[in-house]
């Protein structure tokens, strides 16, 4: 089930526009995504965790309209090279390799700020 609509991507997008091609494959997949990242804790009776999971999956399908789903298949790239200068990244995959489902930044903060990213232990 994914955690927004086609309406609410594009309310999210602030766009008055036709829905990006797949948008209901897009957002299930980007649902997919978050649940991974928060762990699978999303309770979506607790209104933050509805709101956060919304956004995060919006920001994320954002993410996908800008930079090709094509980066979560393949991952990001490890190095790249313009002219003379060489970029490297050791931090993605181990060692330079790659990282598959890579959540945008956006969705990240959407989800931290409502506590579906701490890996510790409950209080309660």
């Amino acid at each position: 089930m994914a955690y927004a609509t086609v309406d609410e991507l594009l309310e999210y997008l602030g766009e008055h526009r036709d829905p990006p091609a797949r948008a209901e494959t897009l957002l299930e997949r980007a649902s997919e995504l978050v649940d991974q990242a928060s762990f699978y804790r999303i309770d979506t009776t607790d209104a933050d965790h509805a709101e956060a999971a919304r956004l995060a999956a919006c920001a994320q399908v954002e993410y996908w309209m800008e930079a090709g789903e094509a980066v979560d298949v393949g991952g990001n790239v490890a190095e790249y090279q313009i002219g003379n200068l060489r970029v490297r990244n050791d931090q993605i995959g181990g060692g330079g390799g790659r990282q598959a489902a890579d959540l945008a930044r956006r969705a990240r903060r959407h989800l931290l700020k409502a506590g579906l990213l701490y890996r510790g232990v409950s209080a309660s």
